[in-house]
């Protein structure tokens, strides 16, 4: 999607110098727009709103004038710039995005008009008493634009620490302690108590095994009962039986009549 707003933004910067051109004399009269703005056409050598015009890096015999090295600079700008939104676009807050496609679009355009013509055009003049500022185009106001607006965003963006505290606590060395983590897979791989108790074939096997166990120390007790009950009937018996015999004795050995 920022591809689409950078070009339709640098045909609109291209699209404007051209009618500067043909519209008005290099140098000539100027059209006032009011609160000090006017229309006119000057050449710029230089960088933004005439910065770097005279210029000159000699490189042994080769001599690099402003012209072509800003237009080696925005080139370079611009495939960084492609290259980084291309892989973190999805990733950006809206203003950072925006701001970085301002300053592509400002980029491109002023590199094609150092690359195609030698020279940059400019045409929007700001004038107020004596305060006389350079001529400056549309792509210049979008690459200061989208800077401004990157600065604020780094500014009014979420810092660090406030995202850990409505996050939760975190380490501010930014490395994860390896003890949580251990803790933290530990507690993935031992399920909890509830879940215990409510899997099937752990807690209702042993359920089961305390079950039968408590029914046959039950019955082994039931069957423990007559048996000591009995041994004590059987020992009265026979004391009953001893005095019996006892008796008989006494009274046969006892004279008759």
């Amino acid at each position: 999607m920022f591809l689409l707003w950078t070009a339709l933004l640098v045909i609109a910067d291209q699209w404007t110098k051209r009618w500067a051109q043909l519209r008005f004399t290099e140098g000539g009269a100027e059209l006032e727009l009011g609160l000090g703005f006017s229309l006119t056409y000057v050449r710029n050598d230089g960088a933004a709103f005439g910065l770097f015009r005279s210029l000159a890096l000699p490189i042994g015999p080769v001599t690099i004038d402003g012209t072509l090295l800003l237009g080696l600079v925005s080139a370079l700008v611009s495939v960084a710039l492609i290259s980084y939104l291309a892989r973190r676009s999805r990733e950006l807050p809206f203003d950072t995005r925006l701001a970085l496609t301002l300053i592509l679009a400002g980029a491109i355009g002023n590199m094609i008009d150092r690359f195609a013509r030698g020279y940059v055009v400019d045409f929007v003049h700001f004038q107020q008493g004596g305060f006389n500022f350079a001529v400056f185009n549309l792509a210049d106001s979008l690459v200061v634009v989208g800077a401004g607006l990157l600065i604020l965003s780094a500014f009014f963006a979420p810092h660090p620490r406030a995202a850990d505290a409505a996050g939760g606590a975190a380490d501010p060395s930014g490395i994860p302690d390896p003890h949580d983590a251990a803790d933290r897979e530990r507690g993935a791989g031992a399920p909890h108590a509830s879940d215990a108790r409510g899997a099937p074939g752990t807690h209702d096997t042993h359920g089961a095994e305390d079950a039968v166990h408590a029914e046959s120390a039950e019955h082994t007790e039931h069957a423990e009962r007559p048996s000591a009950s009995g041994g004590a009937d059987d020992a009265q018996g026979v004391d009953a039986a001893s005095d019996a015999v006892g008796r008989g004795e006494r009274t046969d050995r006892s004279p008759s009549g």
